[in-house]
């Protein structure tokens, strides 16, 4: 029955002072998203992603039907299509049901 401060121990792994940048090698662009949470699509113009994404590098490759997939890291963020200037995120997975115990 000790209080947390009492059991504590720092963490003796070290980490890097800043996180390299992610690599995207299976992409046909690497693209960094501006301050405003958008990246330029040619052929389609500005895309809306997110603000906070801003400064990140996010990968894009087109697929056969005309649309864009957009990356982050290892995670597919969604399309943005070919006939328009928006972007399709693909829905998170809502959350399992608490169980009642």
């Amino acid at each position: 029955m000790k209080r947390p401060g009492e059991v504590y121990v720092p963490s003796t792994r070290t980490f890097p002072v800043e996180l390299p940048e992610p690599t995207y090698q299976a992409f046909d662009d690497v693209l960094r998203v501006n301050r405003g949470g958008q990246i330029y699509i040619p052929g389609l113009g500005q895309i809306m992603l997110s603000p906070v994404l801003g400064g990140e590098h996010v990968g894009i490759r087109e697929e056969l039907d005309g649309r864009w997939l957009v990356t982050f890291c290892d995670l597919d963020l969604g399309h943005a299509g070919p006939d328009r200037k928006t972007f399709n995120p693909f829905s998170a997975s809502p959350p399992p049901e608490a169980s009642p115990t």
